[in-house]
């Protein structure tokens, strides 16, 4: 599950699930726009605060999401 949706979902705000896992508001924000991948200390954090329902594998893309994205590209 991203981020986003799971602050959809719990309807958390973010400022809210920055408080509770003590991870900068705007280093989230990185995380949940894609612009950063948490490192092993923040994720372990993320991985805990959210019971797991966000896992490493979901700030990575998949090889199917790489290859769809791959292929539209322009040459």
């Amino acid at each position: 599950m991203k981020l986003s949706e799971y602050l959809e979902k719990e309807r958390l705000p973010m400022s809210k699930f920055s408080e509770v896992t003590g991870i900068k508001q705007d280093t989230l924000n990185k995380y949940k726009y894609g612009l950063r991948i948490p490192n092993r200390r923040n994720m372990d954090i993320i991985f805990k605060a959210t019971e797991g329902e966000i896992t490493a594998d979901d700030f990575y893309a998949t090889a199917d999401a790489l290859s769809i994205t791959l292929a539209g590209r322009k040459k």
